[in-house]
Protein backbone atom coordinates (compact mmCIF):
# COMPACT_ATOMS: atom_id res chain seq x y z
CA UNK A 1 0.00 0.00 0.00
CA UNK A 2 1.42 3.37 -1.02
CA UNK A 3 2.12 6.01 1.58
CA UNK A 4 0.30 9.34 1.24
CA UNK A 5 2.79 12.18 0.95
CA UNK A 6 2.81 15.18 3.26
CA UNK A 7 2.17 17.49 0.31
CA UNK A 8 -1.06 15.68 -0.48
CA UNK A 9 -2.27 16.04 3.12
CA UNK A 10 -1.58 19.78 2.93
CA UNK A 11 -3.37 20.17 -0.42
CA UNK A 12 -6.45 18.22 0.72
CA UNK A 13 -6.54 20.03 4.06
CA UNK A 14 -6.28 23.45 2.42
CA UNK A 15 -9.03 22.53 -0.06
CA UNK A 16 -11.33 21.36 2.76
CA UNK A 17 -10.68 24.57 4.72
CA UNK A 18 -11.31 26.75 1.66
CA UNK A 19 -14.49 24.98 0.59
CA UNK A 20 -15.84 24.94 4.15
CA UNK A 21 -15.18 28.66 4.42
CA UNK A 22 -17.02 29.30 1.13
CA UNK A 23 -20.04 27.27 2.22
CA UNK A 24 -20.11 28.97 5.62
CA UNK A 25 -20.04 32.47 4.09
CA UNK A 26 -22.53 31.70 1.28
CA UNK A 27 -25.11 30.22 3.63
CA UNK A 28 -24.25 32.57 6.50
CA UNK A 29 -23.92 29.65 8.89
CA UNK A 30 -21.29 27.91 10.96
CA UNK A 31 -22.44 24.39 10.08
CA UNK A 32 -19.19 23.53 8.30
CA UNK A 33 -16.85 24.80 11.02
CA UNK A 34 -16.06 21.20 12.00
CA UNK A 35 -14.77 20.58 8.48
CA UNK A 36 -12.50 23.59 8.80
CA UNK A 37 -10.98 22.03 11.92
CA UNK A 38 -10.57 18.69 10.12
CA UNK A 39 -8.88 20.50 7.22
CA UNK A 40 -6.54 22.16 9.69
CA UNK A 41 -5.69 18.75 11.13
CA UNK A 42 -4.88 17.47 7.65
CA UNK A 43 -2.57 20.44 7.05
CA UNK A 44 -0.89 19.79 10.41
CA UNK A 45 -0.37 16.10 9.64
CA UNK A 46 1.12 17.04 6.26
CA UNK A 47 3.57 19.46 7.85
CA UNK A 48 4.62 16.85 10.43
CA UNK A 49 5.11 14.21 7.71
CA UNK A 50 7.29 16.54 5.64
CA UNK A 51 9.30 17.58 8.70
CA UNK A 52 9.83 13.94 9.72
CA UNK A 53 10.95 13.01 6.20
CA UNK A 54 13.43 15.88 6.07
CA UNK A 55 14.69 15.04 9.55
CA UNK A 56 15.12 11.36 8.62
CA UNK A 57 16.98 12.36 5.44
CA UNK A 58 19.33 14.60 7.45
CA UNK A 59 20.01 11.81 9.95
CA UNK A 60 20.84 9.38 7.13
CA UNK A 61 23.14 11.95 5.54
CA UNK A 62 24.92 12.53 8.86
CA UNK A 63 25.22 8.77 9.37
CA UNK A 64 26.92 8.44 6.00
CA UNK A 65 29.37 11.20 6.88
CA UNK A 66 30.26 9.77 10.29
CA UNK A 67 30.65 6.18 9.10
CA UNK A 68 32.88 7.23 6.22
CA UNK A 69 31.25 5.14 3.50
CA UNK A 70 28.59 5.62 0.88
CA UNK A 71 26.42 2.53 1.18
CA UNK A 72 25.50 0.42 4.14
CA UNK A 73 24.99 -3.23 3.27
CA UNK A 74 21.46 -4.43 3.87
CA UNK A 75 21.25 -7.70 5.78
CA UNK A 76 18.53 -8.87 3.39
CA UNK A 77 21.03 -8.86 0.50
CA UNK A 78 22.56 -12.32 0.04
CA UNK A 79 26.31 -12.47 0.82
CA UNK A 80 27.26 -13.33 -2.77
CA UNK A 81 25.62 -10.10 -3.97
CA UNK A 82 27.23 -7.83 -1.38
CA UNK A 83 30.26 -5.77 -2.43
CA UNK A 84 33.59 -7.31 -1.43
CA UNK A 85 34.78 -4.02 0.03
CA UNK A 86 33.04 -0.78 0.66
CA UNK A 87 33.87 1.99 -1.80
CA UNK A 88 36.64 4.32 -0.70
CA UNK A 89 35.82 7.99 -0.40
CA UNK A 90 38.24 10.22 -2.25
CA UNK A 91 36.50 13.59 -1.89
CA UNK A 92 33.34 15.32 -0.74
CA UNK A 93 30.77 17.33 -2.68
CA UNK A 94 31.65 21.01 -2.60
CA UNK A 95 27.96 21.97 -2.45
CA UNK A 96 26.47 19.65 0.20
CA UNK A 97 29.46 17.80 1.71
CA UNK A 98 28.20 14.32 0.75
CA UNK A 99 31.01 11.73 0.42
CA UNK A 100 31.98 10.85 -3.16
CA UNK A 101 34.07 8.06 -4.69
CA UNK A 102 37.07 8.69 -6.90
CA UNK A 103 35.30 8.29 -10.26
CA UNK A 104 31.99 9.94 -9.36
CA UNK A 105 31.15 12.80 -11.70
CA UNK A 106 27.93 13.90 -10.00
CA UNK A 107 27.01 13.99 -6.31
CA UNK A 108 24.57 11.20 -5.46
CA UNK A 109 22.87 13.46 -2.92
CA UNK A 110 22.37 16.83 -4.64
CA UNK A 111 23.38 16.13 -8.26
CA UNK A 112 26.10 18.80 -8.32
CA UNK A 113 28.83 18.20 -10.91
CA UNK A 114 32.18 17.48 -9.25
CA UNK A 115 35.42 18.93 -10.52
Amino acid sequence: MAEISGKMYIVVGAAVIFLSYLVNTMRNTKAFSVFMVVGGLFVGVGIVKIWARLNRHTELHDEHLTKGHLHSVDKAVPPHLRPATEPKISHYCSRCGFPMRMHDIFCAHCGFRAG
